[in-house]
């Protein structure tokens, strides 16, 4: 199933977020409404930070993240009339806007994401001895 674009909009931190209806019908006239929210993080686009920048160039984050992070949310009403899909979906939007759209776009967030993507990695790393990592 593919994603529609709804919209692409630039955030002031430097990175593009994309909204997407990943909406699909369940049954008859009935719809699980999904509003995907996604933002790319390139990983090299956090070299400016001076704490990262040591494990940029080691490479410890590129080995544990790869080229760029992404950050995705979803947003889900289910077993929606297909008559009101459109103005579930936009009411999604509207929530999203209002409760969330400043902190992805604060300066602090690729950072703050990537160094918890990262820490994460980690964590799973530790539960495997060196031998049986996949």
């Amino acid at each position: 199933m593919d994603d529609r674009l709804i919209k692409t909009v630039a955030l002031k931190n430097g990175l593009c977020l994309q909204l997407l209806d990943s909406s699909r019908t369940v049954a008859g006239d009935r719809w699980q409404v999904v509003l995907t929210i996604r933002i790319n993080i390139p990983v090299n686009f956090l070299s400016c930070y001076q704490d990262i920048q040591t494990a940029l160039k080691s490479g410890d984050i590129l080995s544990s993240m790869g080229e760029s992070v992404c950050y995705e949310q979803k947003r889900v009403r289910n077993f929606v009339d297909a008559g009101d899909k459109e103005t579930i979906l936009n009411n999604l939007i509207e929530s999203f806007f209002s409760s969330s759209f400043e902190y992805v776009s604060s300066p602090d967030f690729p950072k703050r994401y990537l160094l918890m993507q990262n820490r994460m990695y980690l964590k799973r790393k530790s539960w495997y001895p060196d031998d049986q990592k996949t």
